[in-house]
């Protein structure tokens, strides 16, 4: 019997095993340890009040992205504070996902002057 007979006959004994170390190994890391494989999740933590800058750090530490949202005018806040989130505080949501954060800017924004109306001649 030559070494290639001998190859040729225990190839389908060796894609077997391998086969089936791999599903086993599947089988344990998505079924048993599936934390490691696939994101769990976490509760958004509560940024409001801080500078956007640390919410955002704060943010990723627990693994979530932060992303600027609205910019409202608030007299007695300084600008760029976190007035707002969206998901809130305290939800569990998926790791990696953006929390929308509304800033507070430096200036109120004029609402739009009425355009003056054309007038008609007679």
């Amino acid at each position: 019997m030559s070494v290639r007979t001998s190859l040729r006959r225990s190839l389908p004994y060796a894609v077997t095993i391998i086969g089936g170390f791999l599903l086993a190994y599947l089988i344990v890391a998505f079924v048993i340890f599936p934390s490691g494989v696939i994101p769990g999740n976490a509760k958004v933590p509560n940024v409001g009040g801080l500078l956007f800058d640390d919410a955002s750090k704060r943010l990723s530490a627990v693994g979530f992205k932060a992303a600027r949202g609205d910019e409202e005018y608030r007299e007695a806040t300084p600008p760029g504070t976190v007035l707002g989130q969206d998901p809130r505080p305290g939800e569990k949501e998926p790791e990696g996902t953006t929390v929308t954060l509304t800033v507070s800017t430096n200036s109120a924004k004029a609402p739009p002057s009425p355009s003056p109306s054309p007038s008609s001649s007679p």
